[in-house]
């Protein structure tokens, strides 16, 4: 895929507290007024989606119990970076995840309090109806708790033996659920917490996934591809710039559609960001609207952009990376 890449200046650029931080993640309320986002070291900062003003920091607790249950006491398990969060429907809780088998946190919004946590819990995903939150764990375990107490919700389900779960997504209808691992998406009845189809022909681990807004196809990416799903049937996108000298720099990190539904974007290990047209259903004719570079790298090294994510009204894209910052930009401007 031969395409040039753009230059495009963002609204909003984010640094000052991210200095010396890895952004690895973010969410955005419901309501679309702010943002928190996760770094390496445990800290989740508030900014004012709109002025992209400091609000306030909060610290993930990540020591329920599984340090204890594994032995750990190293500062390695102990300085998890947050990898997921998550608001629910209303905005009234959010959960955040860590890596190196911290543990889940649910909180409540309007006290900025921990309601409680689950160990080992690096990914989330909230139901629509905002009663109950999917978490999945690093040894491939679903667990179903509840909002308010964050108690668990009948048993354990091992999805996968010894593959972590890297992405939770339940689709907006509330009634499925696709669990991502190594290689394979796992569709689940979100109701009766059964599996009903395996998603397959992934050559590496599945980074992220996002349903429609009509719950009818599911967006999945792995490393130079990403492939849209509609049913048993599969589009698959060779997303891989054929300029990037070193191969792991085309690797897709997240993928996600608009509130629209009529495109997506996607970002890349090299800085990068592509918009595409979701409607074209023939992969000959799936060529990006725009690329432009979104975050700085060099050829050696580069500047993975972590997360993107569309504000609930679709007039901002927002993406976070490894050069310490968050920016925002106009759709407007990118298609």
């Amino acid at each position: 895929m031969d395409e040039s890449l753009v230059t495009v200046t963002p609204d909003i650029v984010i640094s000052g507290q991210h200095k010396n931080r890895l952004v690895n993640c973010f969410a955005i309320t419901p309501d679309g007024s702010a943002m928190i986002s996760g770094n390496d070291d445990k800290v989740m900062l508030m900014h004012d989606s709109r002025s992209g003003e400091f609000i306030g920091s909060l610290t993930h607790v990540s020591d329920y119990g599984i340090l204890k249950r594994f032995g750990h006491d190293s500062d390695l398990y102990k300085c998890a970076w947050i990898k997921c969060i998550a608001f629910s429907p209303d905005g009234t809780r959010m959960v955040s995840c860590a890596s190196n088998g911290g543990a889940a946190s649910l909180w409540n919004m309007n006290t900025l309090q921990v309601i409680g946590g689950y160990r080992f819990g690096i990914t989330a995903s909230f139901s629509p109806d905002g009663k109950t939150v999917a978490v999945g764990s690093a040894d491939g375990e679903l667990t179903i708790h509840d909002v308010n107490t964050f108690e668990l919700i009948g048993s354990i389900i091992k999805v996968s033996d010894g593959h972590c779960i890297t992405c939770i997504s339940t689709s907006p209808d509330g009634s499925k659920m696709a669990i991502c691992t190594n290689k394979r998406v796992h569709i689940y009845d979100a109701k009766t917490l059964v599996e009903t189809n395996v998603l397959t022909g992934y050559l590496d681990w599945i980074s992220n996934a996002m349903w429609s807004n009509d719950s009818t196809k599911l967006l999945t990416c792995v490393h130079c591809m990403v492939k849209i799903w509609d049913g048993t049937n599969c589009v698959t996108i060779d997303t891989s710039r054929k300029c990037n000298n070193f191969h792991y720099l085309n690797a897709v990190l997240c993928a996600v559609y608009s509130p629209n539904n009529k495109t997506f974007a996607m970002c890349r290990c090299d800085g990068s960001i592509s918009i595409y047209d979701s409607t074209i259903s023939d992969e000959e004719k799936h060529k990006p609207i725009r690329t432009f570079v979104a975050h700085t790298s060099d050829e050696h090294r580069g500047s993975f952009v972590n997360k993107i994510g569309y504000t609930p009204d679709g007039a901002r894209l927002v993406s976070c990376a490894n050069d310490h910052t968050i920016k925002v930009w106009s759709v407007k401007e990118l298609i």
